[in-house]
């Protein structure tokens, strides 16, 4: 099984509003009890991406 992995092109604001939809994503999990490490670790480097 090959993976493709593609470069995305995203302005900040297409940056911002992910990180608010994953953010919800996050918060929603959390709330239900399922583990979110995998999606704080995404936020953590889309942040990274939007700062730099």
């Amino acid at each position: 099984m090959k993976t493709a992995v593609r470069r995305l092109k995203l302005t900040h604001y297409e940056l911002r509003v992910l990180i608010e939809a994953l953010n919800a994503k996050r918060l929603k999990q959390r709330a239900n009890g399922i583990d979110n490490t995998a999606t704080s670790g995404l936020i953590l480097r889309f942040i990274d991406v939007l700062e730099s």
